[in-house]
């Protein structure tokens, strides 16, 4: 009977599991021209029908190999590695833009990525448009987004600006923007790339 109880309470306390990558690897097909007869489309078309795939014009890229990952609520990761070692394959395949080609990615809750400055902004829309095109593609609804407008726009601090075209922003009013819009989001997992995180 003690046992038992010792286990519900351990269950109770566990830690809250966010993100698991299991056994991901991601390859990435490279296409090498040895016939200079040949053109991008029967290039294209020999890869994907060739029979023999293991040949030496159907070589690939394996920018990541059996990678095992898991995060609990409340934790961070930070990834760091040489340019070309797959860091940035990695935050996508966590943001669902790219599939593994072997393993698993299981993510629970919403993922809100910073990965590039403006990157869903229009430059000709204002701020305050911005917001709602940005924040919906984050899948926030316009009444979400209607209930925290003043919010994200007072966190942005960016004034008078809000209702001016992004194109006359700085930088810095750019990443703030953003920013405030994630931040009002309140996502489960935040993903920021090396130039944002600072």
């Amino acid at each position: 009977m003690e046992q038992v109880e010792r286990s519900k309470y351990y269950h109770l306390n566990m830690p809250e599991k966010i993100l698991e990558i299991l056994d991901v690897s991601k390859e990435y097909p490279i296409m090498s021209i040895t016939n200079k007869n040949l053109k991008n489309w029967s290039a294209l078309y020999s890869y994907f029908f060739s029979k023999d795939k293991n040949s030496d014009s159907n070589k690939s890229f394996l920018a990541l190999d059996c990678i095992n990952v898991s995060l609990n609520k409340g934790e961070s990761l930070g990834i760091i590695g040489l340019n070309g070692s797959g860091k940035s394959t990695l935050l996508q395949l966590i943001s669902g833009t790219l599939q593994p080609s072997i393993g698993k990615v299981h993510v629970i809750g919403k993922v809100a990525a910073l990965l590039e400055l403006g990157a869903g902004f229009n430059s000709d829309f204002t701020g305050k448009e911005n917001i709602y095109l940005n924040a919906s593609l984050f899948g926030m609804l316009p009444r979400e987004i209607d209930k925290k407008l003043s919010d994200i726009i007072l966190f942005a601090n960016i004034g008078d600006y809000i209702d001016q075209p992004v194109r006359t922003y700085s930088t810095g009013m750019t990443v703030r923007l953003a920013f405030a819009i994630i931040a009002y989001m309140n996502p489960d997992i935040l993903i920021i790339d090396e130039a944002l995180a600072v």
